[in-house]
């Protein structure tokens, strides 16, 4: 009897991984010479990607499944029910977080960004949150669920330290202290998992005889585990350390937060939903939890957003509102519209903060910025609009579509109601930075840290994404 390894199904996790201590044996090796671990940290995470585009073309995956008939926990399980199982959404999820990091790394390694610090740890410490991203989105056991969505953020705590050390590390310790209550919720949640089902098995709930007592400890357990995840996603009131995060942190350390640890934490919150099986089996409780978060989230991110001239603290409330459209997606059984959607968000703020890191982060930066630069303004104007769901941007639209029908057919029309008000503020807000890229402005006085080298081709590949998303929607959706 011999456990099934699919090794193509494990690249996204094993190559961002296995290049992370590469990285740092080849430093030991080679003192100095930073070519060669951006290559392993490059090549590293085109590995991730390229595994996770197969799995993806291929409809998901599976690996590390027991034999049939393999008795776990005193629960009999098929040779289905595997360690590790990949949908096609959480194939697109993984391909996203891997595109993020290579544009994180991209903007780390960029001269404005760049910090006299070990680049080394840097490179290190994104490679292994890209690793735990990918982990949490595959796991079906509680074990590798909770170790994958530490992964996915201790590092960047550690990488946010060490980036705001020249400033101040209260960012860090915010993002911290929040990440350590968020795993208090989930170790509570899965012990009232397991002692309702008897395993630490996320796929054993559909044939698990509950009682009524294990159904009740069973929905607090997963509206714990929910919860927990939903300060990944910088949800309300769990988005305490977002702003200060995005303020300290720059762009580079955002778009590693905003790209690779956003995707974890919806990667966690699929995993439960797909396990409690919400389009068959009634859970009000989780659902109920995930609406009234992202109701919340939609409006009061969207509001406090409007108030922001520092474009990093802007971005971060629009993330609350983002991360709002995803919950309530994930609350109306759409888990491939929550993740399409993601994938969409994610795209598009990594190229508006590559702009940022190329032109400024205070609003009156981007004066005349179409003007002055009209190939990185143009970047920024396809990416604002995909947020805000306007066309040329069409993806971004057709996304909060998707996101609206789920929500409608599962009958929540309270959470299409706030969907729609947060929608009309956000627009305002990304309209509002566009016409100030619109309008006549100088060029602001250099600030000594030389021009930026990546981050333009970092904004003009992602809005090409985007457009060409916008022809071809299955691209990202």
């Amino acid at each position: 009897m011999t456990v099934e390894i699919t090794w193509l199904t494990l690249l996204p996790v094993l190559a961002p991984g296995l290049a992370a201590v590469l990285a740092l044996v080849v430093d030991a090796l080679l003192p100095g010479r930073r070519g060669p671990v951006v290559a392993v940290t490059v090549l590293g995470l085109l590995g991730g990607l390229a595994g996770a585009i197969a799995t993806r073309v291929s409809g998901g995956g599976t690996s590390l499944c027991p034999p049939a008939s393999l008795v776990v926990d005193e629960h009999t399980l098929a040779a289905s029910s595997c360690l590790v199982a990949v949908t096609e959404s959480g194939a697109t999820l993984q391909a996203v977080a891997m595109l993020a990091a290579l544009a994180a790394v991209a903007l780390l390694l960029d001269r404005r960004e760049r910090d006299p610090i070990d680049e080394v740890s840097v490179l290190a410490t994104v490679l292994a949150g890209t690793t735990g991203a990918a982990v949490t989105i595959g796991a079906r056991d509680l074990g590798s669920w909770l170790v994958g969505l530490e992964l996915a953020t201790l590092p960047f705590v550690a990488l946010l330290a060490l980036r705001a050390v020249r400033r101040r590390g209260g960012a860090a310790v915010d993002l911290l202290v929040t990440a350590v209550l968020s795993f208090a919720l989930a170790a509570l949640g899965a012990g009232l998992w397991v002692a309702a089902t008897g395993s630490l098995r996320l796929d054993v709930v559909q044939t698990a005889g509950l009682t009524d007592a294990s159904a009740t400890a069973l929905a607090a357990g997963a509206v714990l585990l929910v919860l927990a995840a939903a300060f990944k996603l910088a949800l309300v009131p769990f988005h305490v350390w977002a702003p200060s995060a995005y303020d300290r942190g720059g762009a580079a350390v955002t778009t590693a937060l905003a790209g690779v640890s956003t995707v974890g934490g919806l990667g966690a919150i699929l995993v439960v939903v797909d396990a409690l099986g919400l389009g068959a089996v009634e859970a009000p409780s989780t659902r109920t939890a995930l609406g009234l978060v992202g109701a919340v989230s939609l409006v009061v991110g969207a509001v406090m957003a409007w108030r922001q001239d520092d474009l990093l603290r802007l971005l971060a409330w629009s993330g609350v509102t983002q991360g709002g459209w995803v919950a309530i997606a994930a609350a109306g059984s759409g888990a491939a519209a929550a993740a399409g959607y993601l994938a969409v968000y994610v795209v598009a703020v990594v190229t508006v903060l590559a702009v940022v890191a190329a032109a400024g982060r205070h609003i009156d930066d981007h004066a005349g910025l179409l003007r002055r630069q009209p190939l990185l303004g143009g970047a920024l104007a396809v990416g604002l609009l995909t947020l805000a769901g306007l066309p040329p941007a069409i993806i971004g639209l057709v996304a909060k579509i998707l996101v609206l029908d789920t929500v409608v057919a599962a009958g929540l029309w309270w959470l299409a109601a706030a969907a729609v008000v947060g929608a009309v503020i956000a627009i305002a807000v990304y309209l509002r930075w566009l016409g100030t890229a619109l309008r006549p402005g100088e060029r602001p006085a250099s600030d000594g840290d030389g021009p930026a080298e990546l981050a333009p081709f970092v904004a003009v590949i992602g809005a090409a994404l985007l457009l060409a998303a916008s022809v071809a929607p299955r691209l990202l959706l």
